[in-house]
């Protein structure tokens, strides 16, 4: 996201640090879950008896993204679940090594 100038920070953090791989999992598993388990069930049984999966998923992908567009710190079911969110860089500022 380094390239749009936006950076994931955890919000309980005092300075907010880089929220590491453990909640960047989390963070990822919540937002994406039933496409993961698509992936996890495809070898044992056929893609197309997983429709209701893929039903279930755009749902939840609505109700992932949903607050984005409603709440003012613009903040996402799964920034809410791990304590995140994500901020805007200067564009002056070269990204940390």
């Amino acid at each position: 996201m380094l390239v749009l100038r936006m950076r994931v920070v955890l919000l309980v953090a005092p300075e907010r640090g880089n929220p590491g791989w453990r909640v960047a999992l989390v963070r990822y598993l919540v937002a994406w879950w039933p496409e993961a388990l698509t992936f996890a069930l495809i070898p044992f049984t056929e893609f197309e008896q997983l429709g209701w999966l893929r039903t279930l998923g755009d749902i939840w992908i609505v109700i992932c993204f949903a607050p984005i567009l409603l709440d003012p710190a613009r903040r996402g079911l799964h920034d809410r679940v791990t304590g995140t969110v994500v901020v805007d860089l200067p564009k002056h500022v070269t990204p940390p090594a």
